[in-house]
């Protein structure tokens, strides 16, 4: 049985999904946790998908999960808006930085995603059904329920 890995090993072994968390502040822990976390992780071990969890935020390891071939899917949760990622109070990461990285299988944003500019998913995501990205603010409830679905979605 292929269970599925969350070591930092896993990125020099075989593809996996990375799963990035802005929670440098008490606000951001609260949205991430209440969103349903554990509901991905347990899609995820159901369907013996390996992953990486970026459990405490650092632009360099978000860089690094950017451009590493093995590396095919990213969940981003969090705060910014649709073309960047709110990294702390004054700081955000903008999207269009990544034009020239390696496309990923799948882009799910599941931050607030107002105003205008490319997704990170219409940048570097290859299957856009299999992506998500959302077209205004989110809440931790709307996140739950988008891993409700998602693993209720397999068998």
């Amino acid at each position: 049985m292929n269970l599925p890995m969350m070591i930092e090993d896993v990125r020099k072994r075989e593809k996996y999904v990375a799963v990035v968390l802005t929670n440098k502040s008490f606000h951001d822990k609260c949205f991430i946790y209440l969103s349903g976390i554990r509901l991905l992780r347990k899609y995820f071990f159901k369907n013996g998908i390996s992953y990486v969890l970026m459990k405490k935020f650092n632009i360099k390891k978000f860089e690094e999960f950017i451009y590493d071939e093995n590396c095919y899917g990213l969940y981003i949760i969090g705060h910014g808006c649709r073309h960047g990622l709110k990294i702390d109070k004054n700081e955000m990461l903008y999207y269009c930085s990544f034009k020239d990285a390696p496309k990923k299988d799948f882009v799910v944003q599941l931050h607030c995603n107002h105003g205008g500019g490319e997704s990170l998913a219409d940048i570097i995501a290859l299957n856009k059904d299999k992506s998500y990205v959302s077209d205004n603010y989110r809440y931790p409830w709307s996140n739950w329920i988008y891993f409700h679905r998602l693993l209720k979605s397999t068998k």
